[in-house]
């Protein structure tokens, strides 16, 4: 069986392309698809389809319904509009064009189905009706014809009779026998003429009735239209079942009808009942009591046609089997005629009609059970354009609660919808919007970058998001945030884009006044770390004097009342370099020019060291301190012992300050992938709504004049910078007595190459080597004396310089196994000459290693200072201890 063939007139590519698919799906071929009625009318002639599927608005000067007019007209081929909503006029232009039908979008496939067959049913009824039509004039123009002849031949037979009479009047007595003959002769030609006129007859009868088939046809068909036209006029179902019971009254000839639907209670409903007589009548429920026709129990003759599921006729209803009679008020019913309501092969009403002049037959039964299907859509249609409403409504109740303006626009980036909120906001109608049309009330600095975004956004079919400005009504631009994506069919097509703009224009004004006071802010803390820097410099350079003459005064006199002034000098001076040390390692952990080192030690030696500086206070106290390193530590581990320790003489410093009485308790111990260093003690405790004060800078938990404790309030907040700076964590609880404080570190053991690099041994062998030669340039002269005097004392060769000249100078000329560089002074700086040394360096297979002093802590001093080559480099004031250290393991190396 041959493919029937359909063209699709629709401009929406997306509406297009779904038609195509269902038609496909449903076995029909397409022959074509065009969005423009002129172009729907040249294919429509040049290829001739069973059967166009035509949308009502169509882009172009010729919409849906000129273009099915001229289709009508000229090619006489089936149409059926396609439309979402349209006004009467248009229906009313719509209904002149004879169409086959009305597809109310949006559609299901089962619903396209049905249309298109009916539609094609009626054009080849029409046909074939024409055709029987055609053949029936041509068999009765033939019989006419014959008859014609036959008369012809009858009244030539009459007149060679009257001459044959006339001329041998007497040759007829003599001719009795051939008289006899031609009279028989002539009855049979008239036997022939009489049966020819009744063919004749008999074919006009067929024809009338062949008439009579095409106007019920036509009827059935118009009437399908007007129910159909019903579902956008209507406003409710009732209003539609008035419809469809009128044109079922008038196809019929019935007097009255009523249309019911099955309801969950498992009774007949109402929806739609004709005759005025109805209201007046009544039935009799179970109980004897009277109630309105409204809900039916299944009985009677429309019992029947619900239990059966066929429609039937009786023209004695009374005497029929299933008949119960009529209620009170119910006009008298002499014939009877009902069908079934079907869908989905489910009975779920019917339509009941009554008293027909003459009764009903088959005709009438065959006419319902075609009308039947189209009332079941009406309603479906109905109800999912009164569904299709409530969702609308529901759409833009939710869209006008979201916080923002709402757009769509096609697959093509074409925007097709702006919401009020946007109208409004830009004072613009909507018209003005569509398109590319709501680029223009951008920004000008903005346009180009939009719609530049916006269009590979669309080609890449990714995700939308841009800040621009837009033009409000009153002329001043606002910023907006936009976000568009991509909405997908299963498929995974796009099949649109939804996006919203939410007004950030406050937020972009906050976000400025912000960035402004950052600025301002990050001015005052770059003038505070050069006034540090200064005042660092001013200060540690005549303490390191201070120090290292105190050092070495208390080495070299042994005069007990000397000694016991130096020991109080040196205990001032070092409570001074503490305060000096806090506020500077402050400054330097907030600069972010604190140096992490990495380098091998041994817990357990480490935590010896630590705990052996506090054992004689804590002793003087009358205070238990004990310490734990746990079995599971590695014995060597790699950080930075010396901030550790740093952190573990302030926790311990504190713990033993703050706790009177009892014990001090340190662990350190593995959890993971870290080290956990635990100080607990018996102390006098912090309260809980003071903890969050410990780690902050210049905060103390008593801060008033009478407080008990001193202290500069910085030890807690620079340990919790060197803990985050080392990558760990640091924090306080408090129990019923006392305090824990708490602080990780990452756990990282060494390799083989490490250990062996780190061997004890050599390092000893390094600090007994009094070999040495040291390049000592500084420009201070005390400077130069006091740690000639502490670098003599250690046994290591000493030559000075004042600045970076004469040290390049000297280092061009010696032999040196390290340089002492301070940074500042005159001429060529430490910095310019650690440069030029390195330079010179080049070729030679030998390198100095130079380290560095400095009173600076910005963070742009170290990576000058690596820049330039230093290897190392030593904060003022300079403790003799680390001096040493520092110069052993460049010796051992």
């Amino acid at each position: 069986m041959t493919k029937a063939t359909i063209l699709i007139v629709e401009d929406e590519a997306i509406i297009a392309a779904d038609l195509a698919g269902k038609l496909g799906r449903l076995g029909y071929e397409i022959s074509g698809t065009t969005g423009y009625g002129e172009e729907a009318v040249s294919q429509a002639r040049e290829r001739r389809p069973d059967l166009i599927l035509m949308d009502i608005r169509l882009a172009g000067a010729m919409d849906g319904v000129d273009a099915a007019t001229i289709i009508r007209r000229e090619l006489d081929l089936p149409v059926i509009f396609l439309t979402a909503h349209s006004d009467q006029a248009t229906l009313e232009r719509a209904k002149l064009t004879g169409p086959f039908g009305y597809i109310l979008k949006p559609f299901e496939e089962r619903e396209l189905a049905t249309n298109i067959a009916m539609a094609l049913y009626k054009h080849q009824a029409e046909r074939k009706l024409r055709q029987a039509h055609d053949e029936l004039e041509q068999r009765v123009e033939e019989r006419t014809r014959e008859l014609r002849d036959a008369e012809q031949a009858l009244r030539e037979i009459n007149l060679t009779l009257e001459q044959r009479v006339a001329e041998r009047t007497a040759e007829l007595f003599a001719a009795n026998a051939t008289l006899r003959d031609a009279r028989r002769a002539a009855l049979n030609m008239m036997e022939d003429a009489i049966v020819a006129r009744r063919q004749a007859e008999e074919a006009s009868a067929e024809r009338k009735q062949a008439d009579e088939m095409v106007h019920r046809q036509n009827a059935i068909l118009s009437g399908i239209n007007r129910i159909f036209g019903a579902v956008l006029a209507s406003g409710s179902e009732e209003e539609l079942g008035e419809t469809c019971l009128a044109v079922a009254e008038e196809i019929t000839g019935s007097r009255f009808g009523f249309i019911g639907e099955f309801g969950e209670d498992g009774l007949l409903h109402g929806i739609a009942m004709s005759n005025p007589g109805w209201e007046l009548c009544t039935i009799y429920d179970q109980a004897g009591e009277r109630r309105p026709p409204s809900d039916f129990h299944i009985r009677g003759v429309y019992g029947r046609v619900l239990l059966d599921g066929k429609g039937f006729f009786t023209n004695e209803p009374s005497s029929h089997p299933d008949s119960i009679g009529t209620p009170a008020g119910h006009p008298p019913l002499t014939a009877f005629l009902g069908v079934s309501l079907v869908r989905d092969e489910e009975i779920i009403g019917m339509v009941a009609l009554g008293n027909r002049d003459g009764g009903y037959g088959q005709v009438e039964l065959e006419a319902m059970e075609t009308l039947a299907p189209s009332i079941v859509e009406s309603f479906q249609r109905m109800r999912m354009k009164k569904a299709l409403g409530e969702s609308e409504l529901f759409y833009r109740q939710l869209l006008e609660s979201i916080p923002g303006m709402v757009f769509t626009t096609r697959p093509d980036g074409y925007c097709d919808f702006q919401s009020q909120p946007w109208v409004d906001f830009t004072g613009v109608p909507m018209a003005e919007h569509l398109g590319d049309g709501w680029n223009r009330l951008l920004h000008p600095d903005d346009r180009p970058r939009a719609f530049a975004a916006w269009r590979d956004a669309v080609e890449e079919r990714a995700p939308y998001d841009l800040e621009y400005r837009v033009r409000r009504h009153d002329g001043e631009y606002q910023w907006f945030k936009v976000c568009g994506r991509p909405i997908r069919n299963a498929g995974g097509e796009i099949v649109r884009w939804f996006g919203t703009a939410l007004n950030i224009d406050q937020l972009v004004k906050l976000q400025e006044e912000l960035l402004q006071a950052k600025e301002l802010a990050e001015e005052a803390s770059r003038a505070k770390s050069e006034f540090v820097a200064n005042m660092s410099h001013e200060i540690r350079t005549p303490m390191t004097v201070f120090l290292m003459a105190i050092d070495q005064l208390l080495q070299i006199n042994a005069d007990p009342s000397s000694r016991q002034l130096l020991e109080m000098a040196d205990k001032a001076a070092m409570a001074l370099r503490g305060l000096v040390d806090d506020i500077l390692d402050f400054s330097r952990i907030e600069a972010g020019s604190v140096e992490i080192a990495d380098e091998p030690f041994n817990p357990v030696s480490a935590m010896r060291e630590v705990i052996e500086m506090f054992d004689l206070a804590a002793r003087e106290k009358n205070l238990r301190l004990t310490w734990d390193v746990s079995q599971d530590v590695p014995p060597i581990v790699f950080g930075d012992w010396f901030k550790i320790k740093q952190v573990l003489i302030n926790l311990l410093g504190n713990a033993l300050k703050f706790t009177p009485e009892g014990e001090i308790d340190v662990t350190v111990r593995p959890r993971g992938k870290q080290l956990v260093f635990v100080v607990a003690d018996t102390g006098i405790g912090i309260p809980e709504d003071k903890c969050h004060l410990l780690f902050e800078s210049f905060r103390q938990v008593d801060s008033s004049f009478h407080r008990q404790y001193g202290g500069s309030g910085l030890g807690l907040a620079i340990c919790k910078g060197l803990v985050e700076l080392m990558g760990g964590r640091i924090a306080v609880q408090g129990r019923n007595k006392g305090t824990i404080f708490s602080f990780t570190i990452p756990l990282k053991t060494p390799s083989l190459a490490d250990l062996s690099s780190a061997d004890p041994a050599a390092a000893e062998v390094a600090r007994t080597t009094n070999h040495a030669r040291i390049l000592l340039a500084d420009d201070d002269p005390m400077i130069l004396e006091v740690m000639n005097l502490a670098l003599t004392l250690r046994g290591w060769q000493t030559e000075t310089a004042m600045s970076g000249a004469e040290a390049v100078e000297k280092w061009r000329h010696g032999d040196f196994n390290v340089i002492l560089m301070d940074l500042q002074m005159p001429g060529m700086n430490g910095l310019e000459a650690t440069r030029m040394i390195r330079e010179q360096e080049v070729g030679k297979g030998s390198r100095t290693p130079i380290i560095g002093f400095t009173a600076h802590v910005e963070a742009r001093i170290l990576d000058d200072c690596h820049e330039a080559g230093m290897d190392r480099v030593l904060y003022k004031p300079v403790e003799i201890d680390a001096l040493y250290v520092t110069i052993e393991q460049f010796l051992a190396d």
